[in-house]
Parts: C-alpha cells; structure tokens; sequence
C-alpha cells in the first residue's frame, strides 16, 4: 500500500518542479466535515511536534480547518483509514486516528505518523 503514498509525493513533486504530472484544482470552498471508516487496526504514534487534530484534513487559508486539539510527539495514535487533502511537507495523505492520551479523533497529516499513517482509504 506504499505505493498511493509514492504516487501522492510524486504528484506533489511535480506540480512544484512543474513536472509533467496532471493534477486537479482543489475545490473553492474545502469543507472540514469528512466521511470517515474504522478500516485499520494499525496503532502507530505521533512523530511531529504539536501535530494538529482537524475535523478535516485542510490547513490552508481560507478553508483551513482549525485544529481542535494538539497530539505530542509520541503519543499513540489509532490509525482508521485515510484520505487525500492540502499537501503538508510534501505529503497530501491524512489519517483519521483516535488519540488515547486525548481521548479525541481527528484528521493527521500523514507526515506527522509513524509509518506514514493509514494504508486504508476512508
């Protein structure tokens, strides 16, 4: 399942060098609600810093949506499956997992998880 986060890096990749990878516009207005599945029995961790947990997978302006909790750097985190949004760090996978130690779920960035998140899409 490493290979959609390959495609994803790469689609990402191209459209920064301008690449010959087709991409499509992201929608006008995102919205912050995301259907969502427990599909994964992974338990992985946080691996960035006061990684935000969205209601949905956008952190760009104006459709950001706000974090609603913050997960520290090694808290566990319970991977359900995952979809695609606004490209952080080169990765435009997120993960909804519920948190433990916050008792919350939310939207991760991929980039923020051990092993790069969920392999099950949503």
């Amino acid at each position: 399942m490493q290979t959609r986060r390959v495609f994803a890096f790469l689609g990402a990749a191209g459209m920064i060098t301008g690449g010959l990878v087709a991409a499509t516009a992201a929608p006008a207005l995102a919205s912050c609600s995301h259907a969502h599945s427990d599909k994964d029995s992974t338990v992985g961790y946080i691996t960035g810093t006061d990684a935000g947990v969205r209601p949905g997978p956008h952190y760009i302006s104006p459709n950001a949506c706000t974090p609603v909790y913050y997960a520290l750097r090694g808290y566990a985190a319970e991977y359900q499956c995952y979809t695609t949004g606004d490209t952080y760090q080169g990765w435009s996978t997120w993960t909804w997992a519920y948190v433990p130690a916050l008792g919350r779920s939310g939207w991760i960035n991929d980039y923020l998880l051990s092993g790069n998140g969920s392999n099950y899409a949503c």
